[in-house]
């Protein structure tokens, strides 16, 4: 799948479970204070994929997700197990968890070539580097996220740069033959 071509505005994504530790709050916080500034702000298309974890105590409620995304210009995509379809929309995927394993969310994106943004976490950070192939924040921080948007939004070119940069990683480490090889020929 080839690096897709950034369009007049820049599509950023949530894809995870909506449950308060996978950071949803954080990205529409970021979301509220990109809106302060129009400039930016209307430059932009926000997704998040809507996946609701029912059964956990952090879950969020949709009435709820709704009612704090209502005066916001987000696109709300129903959950489906076609990933491609759902990363074909994105141009920058904001993953804000606050703990993760080896993400497959972050994997899937960097397979498809989508540039990552992510907390600074155990688990992430083993899969994105800053500024080489994503970008690391802090985690449980909007303004950072915040940060980030608007510094893709100045560089627009980064975003192939480091999409590109996402796409060899994955190829190189994420492949799921080259990993079950490895798994046999540790046992």
């Amino acid at each position: 799948i080839p690096i897709k071509k950034i369009g007049k505005k820049i599509r950023f994504g949530f894809t995870s479970r909506i449950t308060q530790e996978k950071g949803i709050i954080e990205f529409i916080n970021a979301i509220k204070l990109l809106k302060k500034e129009n400039r930016y702000y209307s430059k932009c298309i926000f997704y998040i994929v809507k996946n609701f974890d029912k059964n956990s105590v952090v879950g969020i409620k949709e009435k709820f997700l709704n009612k704090i995304t209502k005066d916001l210009n987000i696109r709300f995509i129903k959950f489906e197990n076609n990933v491609h379809k759902i990363y074909q929309k994105f141009d920058v995927l904001i993953f804000p968890s606050y703990r993760e394993g080896a993400s497959k969310t972050i994997m899937e994106a960097c397979s498809f070539g989508i540039l990552v943004a992510c907390s600074n976490v155990p688990g992430c950070n083993n899969l994105i580097k800053n500024q080489k192939n994503g970008f690391l924040f802090k985690s449980r921080s909007s303004v950072e996220i915040y940060k980030i948007m608007k510094f893709l939004l100045d560089n627009k070119n980064q975003i192939n740069k480091i999409s590109l940069s996402s796409k060899r990683t994955a190829h190189l480490n994420f492949d799921e033959k080259k990993i079950i090889k490895d798994i046999i020929k540790f046992y």
